[in-house]
C-alpha cells in the first residue's frame, strides 16, 4: 500500500509498528505520570495548609520548566530506550494531573459525606482512597487521557529529534 524504503522495507507495516510503539509510550507514560499526580496532588489537596503550599508550588516550578529540552537532555545522558522513555516522559507530565486532582479533593472536602466519614472515626487513607478518589475519578480519567495524548506527542517530538526511539525501531 505505502511501497517500501530504500532498504526494501515494507512502509505500511512499519507505521504500524510505529504506531504501536508511540500508543505503548503513551499509555504508559500516562499511567506513570497519573500515580505520581494522584498521589501528589490528593495529598496537596487534603491536607491543604504548609504541605498543599509547599507541593504545589514545587508543581508551578516544575511546569516553569520548558519540557521538551528537559526531555531531550535526559533523553540523550541515558540513551534511551522505550521503558526508559516511558519513565522520563511519565515524570515530566505529572503537574497537570496533580493540578486537577488537588482541585478535585479540595472542592470535596468540605462536603458533608467526607466530614461524616472523618466523625466516624475513618483515618486519613481511608477518606483519601474510599471517599475522595472515587469521587473525583472523572477529572482523574479526563487528565489521564490528556496524559495520553500528551506522552504520544512528546515521543514522536523526541524521536524526530534523534533522542526518542532508536532505528530500526519506527515511531
Amino acid at each position: 500500500m505505502f511501497g517500501t524504503d530504500e532498504l526494501g522495507r515494507d512502509v505500511f507495516s512499519r507505521v504500524l509498528y510505529g504506531a504501536r510503539v508511540s500508543l505503548e509510550v503513551g499509555m504508559f507514560s500516562a499511567a506513570v505520570a497519573g500515580a505520581s499526580g494522584v498521589a501528589i496532588g490528593g495529598v496537596a489537596g487534603y491536607a491543604g495548609g504548609a504541605v498543599d503550599a509547599v507541593l504545589m508550588r514545587g508543581t508551578d516550578a516544575m511546569l516553569a520548566i520548558p519540557r521538551l529540552p528537559l526531555l531531550m537532555i535526559a533523553a540523550v545522558v541515558l540513551q534511551p530506550s522505550i521503558p526508559a522513555l516511558i519513565v522520563l516522559i511519565g515524570i515530566a507530565g505529572w503537574m497537570e494531573t496533580a493540578r486537577v486532582v488537588r482541585a478535585e479533593f479540595r472542592t470535596l472536602g468540605g462536603r458533608g459525606f467526607v466530614e461524616s466519614a472523618r466523625s466516624a472515626g475513618a483515618g486519613h487513607a481511608r477518606v483519601l482512597v474510599r471517599h475522595l478518589l472515587p469521587n473525583a475519578a472523572q477529572a482523574v480519567a479526563v487528565s489521564i487521557t490528556l496524559a495520553v495524548a500528551r506522552g504520544i506527542l512528546i515521543e514522536s517530538a523526541l524521536s524526530f529529534f534523534g533522542v526518542g526511539v532508536r532505528p530500526p525501531a519506527a515511531s
